[in-house]
């Protein structure tokens, strides 16, 4: 569900995933799983890339929470 947040984000603010991942220094595969949902993120993955996204730790997150 985050994952799919993120790659949500991505699209809507035309970042392409392969450079996104580059900066974030996370593998592209590893990187295209977590967006897919294939691949669990870990906290520090999670961190870097509202880092580079200069968002809010609580952003992707706080979105999951109102679905529930």
């Amino acid at each position: 569900m985050v994952g799919q947040r993120i790659k949500t984000y991505l699209e809507e603010h035309g970042l392409i995933a392969k450079f996104v991942a580059e900066k974030v220094e996370i593998p592209y595969q590893q990187f295209m799983g977590i967006l897919n949902g294939t691949r669990k993120i870990e906290l520090m993955e999670y961190c870097r890339i509202c880092k580079f996204l200069k968002v809010d730790l609580k952003k992707f997150i706080s979105e999951a929470k109102t679905e529930i």
